[in-house]
């Protein structure tokens, strides 16, 4: 389930929000992927009320502060989530 969709500027309506939660719980998720270059509030928020893990991976696009390269990075991302999804 991407949370992505709400705005990151707004806190989410007690009910997206009550959403995502029943989400979670119903599918036992473990770990929400948040960007780098992205607001984490919502998955912050999450993270508190429902003790989710969060990992963060780093965009594939170029940002000025990551100097690897675009194989690097997809590397990196992918022991991530390689990781991840193994627990």
């Amino acid at each position: 389930m991407g949370i992505s969709g709400i705005s990151p500027e707004q806190e989410p309506s007690p009910r997206q929000l009550a959403e995502i939660q029943d989400f979670i719980k119903t599918y036992q998720v473990k770990t929400i992927f948040v960007e780098s270059n992205a607001s984490s509030k919502l998955a912050e928020t999450l993270k508190k009320s429902t003790g989710v893990n969060l990992k963060v991976l780093n965009p594939l696009e170029a940002v000025p502060e990551n100097d690897k390269t675009y194989l690097e990075n997809l590397e990196e991302n992918l022991a991530i989530l390689a990781k991840e999804l193994k627990n």
